[in-house]
């Protein structure tokens, strides 16, 4: 999760706030940079 989200939450909302960050999010962010890994690595293989 960003910085800058956590600390935008915490400031709008209270400094007691929980961020709860799902596995959803983290495993779509996580497939996404590999993806783009894996298109990096197939152009440039011969």
């Amino acid at each position: 999760m960003y910085e800058g989200y956590i600390n935008a939450s915490k400031e709008v909302f209270g400094q007691r706030t929980r961020v709860v960050i799902d596995r959803f999010h983290v495993a779509k962010l996580y497939r996404g940079q590999l993806d783009t890994l894996r298109k990096q690595e197939f152009t440039e293989e011969p």
